[in-house]
């Protein structure tokens, strides 16, 4: 409709809209005013320093008198319109006080919610609170310009907004609860936060946060305790949700946790930070419980990922509100990391690597010296949010290298969960207290560890059992989890109290990660790869020459708890190459385990002992070790044969119980064993192949560091000297293949193909065993071995007619 604008009705009735429009601005304004909310949003993180899920909070103050009911209340928050919300639980919120709303990495809030707040990337976000009702009671709108025409507490679009978040800084009001109902009027960036207590001083004096209407400051950091922690829960859904850490007031006062927090560690670096807010305080003597949403009873609900001391040690540590350690948890088996103690010094003093399900405890509430493997023990019986049994403090009683590891087994005949076992001994005449020793293990590293508690004592000539729930008669009851030495060496070890070795052992080959022994030097003598339900142990009882090669034995009737049976300690007698490798069989008719055999030949005039010497084989390079392990006294006579076999050869006086697999079948150029004395030293190396391959590998070398091959005998037939005992360290010549094996026995003037030879077209042959002639020629002896095979072949079909 067009209106003349000079006509005085049209302009009466303008300035009567004109009029009422600013008087309802005025109206609208004082209503405001009068309903300006009790509650109110006071600070907040929406851009957290690293990732933003689960680290972001608000903080809602009750500037009121009057205790506020929050039940029914929500939060409401978006990028371009509120998108997101929360459901405030039905908590109080008490006149003066904080309540904060925590996503799970935060910690110590005082309800978890998950929060995805915006950033203010290209313009403002805005952050929402409304009551039961559904009515607004705080609009908090921060970032640059409107475009999406948030509107503020009294439903107009808001032109003041707070500053753009700053990675890592809240966003707090100037006074606590001080609402203008203006955003960039209200609140500021605050580099330090404030969560849970007053944003004043922190704003009058960024470095130095304050405590506000709370009694709290720092000065209670010698207080406050970690006194017992989860690290490692049994649970089958994994740890996520059941780890806890319960804190103590070993102090005289009520303590504010307000800017407290909580940090574990792995692999030498600190995450996992919770902090707490300012509601939470802890009274003197009193627990408080921190855990995941699986604990029972928890005080705070936080998300732990803490380790569990898996190859080396991990940590925990409490920080006070000024960000400096108060109370520091290092455990496992050793300190390769690095963690740094309450000391301000690498730690040497560690608690024990805790089993499944068990906890780590102070041996009563506080008591803290500083010492790790002093103050902590493994507690069967976790005790969260309540008091820990009490335990008496270690007197270290230090070890005079009497208590020795007698016998143990790594790898039973079953599960090893619970029943692996290690025993000690006392060689001594005077008991010795164990209170504080531990015991060691691991598989590239000591990563595990069981530390004897107060009480722990060993009487001389007695027996120390420490095992699973599963092993029988044990003394200490302990999870045990020692390595299978399935690829390397392995090793357990015995310190005492004041973390000096008693004792080692080293099992397996090769010793790739340089275990060291008792005599601080890298192990050359390792007692053997533990096989099912066999236990490694001590010849003699307690009987120790530092070479675990030397010292144990594979024992197919353990003796947990009581004495070994008496087996012949190795006595180390170096050898002069005299003993040769004189006939093998690698590839059997049929299967090769158990079927395969190496034959061993004296030809000298006097009896040498094999004690600790070893056969080693392989298909590409020698191993460290020897993969068969002479015990003591073994010796072969003058003139005599060893045979070391698999369980089907009936010849054999050494089982191949190790590997009864262990010779290779040529399928590259060239395979090898090899006898070494009990120094390491090499004595005879045989090498065989196909000598219409090519030679592959290079690793495998003679005696002269060469490649000379013997040849690889058909299924069933083998490989021996063409005269017993005669070394001219040339395989080539010294061996023929085809063989029919004779193990224990002279090689018989039969004789097969050499290397050099297309395997089946004929072989050198020659007398057997000491004083024999001079070898045929090569001619003679081609002829000679075709004859021979064609006779056998033949005689082989008659006895099959």
């Amino acid at each position: 409709m067009n209106q003349d604008c000079a006509d005085p009705g049209f302009r009466f009735g303008y300035a009567a809209v004109t009029w009422g429009y600013v008087l309802m601005l005025i109206v609208l304004s004082l209503i405001g005013a009068a309903y300006a909310s009790d509650i109110v949003i006071n600070e907040v993180m929406v851009n957290p320093a690293g990732s933003d899920s689960g680290s972001e909070w608000v903080e809602l103050y009750n500037r009121s008198e009057e205790t506020v009911a929050l039940g029914g209340w929500t939060l409401h928050w978006g990028t371009g319109s509120y998108t997101s919300s929360h459901s405030i639980a039905g908590a109080l919120l008490g006149a003066g006080e904080f309540y904060v709303l925590s996503g799970d990495l935060v910690g110590g809030g005082d309800e978890l919610a998950d929060f995805d707040m915006g950033n203010a990337a290209s313009d403002s976000d805005a952050l929402q609170l409304r009551n039961a009702s559904g009515a607004v009671e705080d609009t908090l709108i921060y970032g640059e310009g409107n475009p999406d025409a948030w509107a503020d507490d009294i439903g107009l679009t808001a032109d003041s907004f707070a500053p753009k978040p700053v990675s890592g800084s809240s966003l707090a009001r100037t006074i606590d609860g001080l609402d203008t109902e203006r955003s960039g009027e209200d609140f500021v960036i605050l580099e330090e936060h404030t969560i849970g207590r007053s944003n004043v001083s922190a704003i009058d004096d960024p470095d130095e946060p304050d405590t506000g209407w709370l009694t709290s400051d720092c000065d209670g950091t010698d207080d406050i305790k970690l006194n017992e922690v989860m690290v490692n829960p049994d649970s089958e859904g994994g740890d996520d949700g059941h780890e806890w850490v319960e804190l103590y007031n070993a102090g005289s006062a009520t303590i504010n946790l307000g800017g407290w927090s909580l940090e574990s560690g792995k692999s030498g670096t600190y995450g996992n930070i919770i902090t707490f807010s300012g509601s939470v305080s802890l009274t003197p003597g009193e627990h408080l419980l921190v855990g995941g949403a699986m604990v029972a009873s928890t005080d705070i609900v936080a998300d732990f990922d803490m380790g569990n001391a898996g190859s080396n040690a991990d940590a925990v540590r409490l920080l006070g509100c000024d960000d400096l350690p108060a109370d520091t948890l290092i455990y496992g088996g050793s300190n390769d990391d690095g963690w740094i103690d309450d000391d301000g010094d690498v730690a040497s003093s560690l608690a024990p690597k805790p089993a499944e399900g068990a906890s780590l405890a102070r041996i009563s509430d506080g008591y803290d010296t500083d010492e790790c493997a002093v103050d902590w023990i493994e507690s069967v019986e976790p005790t969260p949010g309540i008091e820990n049994p009490e335990s008496e403090p270690v007197e270290c009683a230090p070890g005079w290298l009497w208590v020795k590891i007698n016998e143990f087994m790594p790898n039973p005949d079953s599960t090893d969960t619970d029943a692996e076992w290690v025993e000690l001994y006392n060689t001594g005449d005077e008991a010795v207290s164990l209170d504080g020793w531990a015991l060691n293990w691991g598989t590239n590293a000591y990563s595990s560890s069981k530390v004897f508690a107060v009480g722990t004592d060993l009487g001389p000539g007695e027996f120390l059992l420490i095992g699973g729930s599963l092993v029988d008669g044990t003394d200490v009851t302990s999870g045990i989890d020692m390595g299978n030495a399935s690829s390397n060496s392995d090793a357990v070890q015995l310190v005492d109290c004041d973390g000096y070795v008693q004792d080692t052992v080293v099992y397996g080959s090769p010793n790739d990660d340089g275990w060291l022994n008792d005599l601080d030097d890298v192990a050359v003598s390792m007692a053997s790869k533990p096989g099912d339900g066999k236990s490694l142990a001590r010849a003699v009882d307690g009987e120790d020459t530092e070479r675990s090669g030397d010292d144990f034995v594979l024992s197919e009737e353990p003796t947990p708890g009581a004495a070994n049976p008496y087996q012949e300690p190795v006595v180390c007698i170096p050898g002069e190459s005299n003993i040769k490798i004189n006939e093998l069989m690698p590839n059997p008719e049929g299967s090769d385990a158990e079927n395969e055999f190496i034959e061993l030949y004296n030809p000298t005039l006097e009896d040498i002992s094999l004690d600790g010497w070893g056969l080693a084989a392989h298909t590409s390079k020698w191993p460290g070790i020897p993969k068969i392990i002479f015990p003591g006294g073994v010796t072969i006579g003058a003139g005599e044969f060893i045979v070391i076999g698999g369980a089907n050869i009936e010849e054999a006086d050494i089982g191949m119980d190790e590997d009864p697999d262990m010779l290779g079948n040529s399928s590259k150029n060239p395979d090898g064993v090899r006898l070494v004395d009990c120094v390491g030293e090499v004595q005879d190396t045989v090498l065989y192949g196909d000598a219409s391959k090519p030679i592959e590998d290079f690793e495998l070398l003679d005696d002269l560091d060469g490649v000379s091959m013997a040849g690889m005998p058909r299924d069933g037939l083998s490989v021996g000297r063409t005269e017993d005992g005669v070394d001219t360290d040339d395989n080539e010549a010294d061996f023929s293949a085809n063989m029919p094996p004779t193990p224990g026995a002279p090689n018989g003037e039969a004789g097969g193909a050499s290397a050099g030879e297309e395997i089946g077209s004929g072989c050198g042959c020659g007398k057997s065993g000491p004083g024999a002639g001079d070898a045929p020629t090569a001619e003679a002896s081609a002829v000679g071995g075709a004859l021979v095979s064609m006779l056998m072949f033949v005689g082989m079909r008659r006895r099959d007619d």
